[in-house]
């Protein structure tokens, strides 16, 4: 539900949904605490479900992206305090519009590995993929 509020002459429109506002387009938080809460947020809303990725391969193509940024950070806490055996998420990207550039926690997570690549070509990926999302 999005909601239409005046502020002088224009207008701004808010959505009602608390994911659209964890992710920062209506508050003042720094971009770190906003993905926090995003995060946070998403593995609450799992549940149970979560348990499905435990000791799983995950391939995440686009992970350098924005939605990549955010599937990396759920899957590092599902890992941290979900999960009873952490999943392997491999991320791929070919870099044209997302960042090469990661923060240390991504880049020394075990359970991460990044690949520059196209997913439209063959990957250098000898092991099975139990899920394949795309960011």
């Amino acid at each position: 539900m999005i909601s239409r509020r005046k502020t002088g002459n224009a207008y701004t429109y808010m959505s009602a949904d608390p994911v659209d506002r964890a992710y920062g387009k209506h508050n003042n938080l720094s971009e770190g605490t906003e993905l926090d809460k995003t995060t946070k947020l998403i593995v609450e809303r799992l549940g149970s479900d979560a348990q499905r990725f435990s000791g799983k391969t995950v391939l995440l193509a686009g992970g350098a992206g924005f939605l990549g940024k955010h599937f990396l950070s759920v899957f590092q806490k599902l890992n941290r305090s979900v999960l009873d055996a952490p999943c392997s998420v491999i991320s791929v990207d070919n870099y044209i519009t997302g960042s090469r550039y990661f923060d240390d926690k991504i880049t020394h997570d075990p359970n991460i590995t990044q690949v520059w690549d196209d997913v439209t070509h063959p990957l250098p990926i000898r092991t099975d993929i139990d899920f394949i999302i795309h960011g």
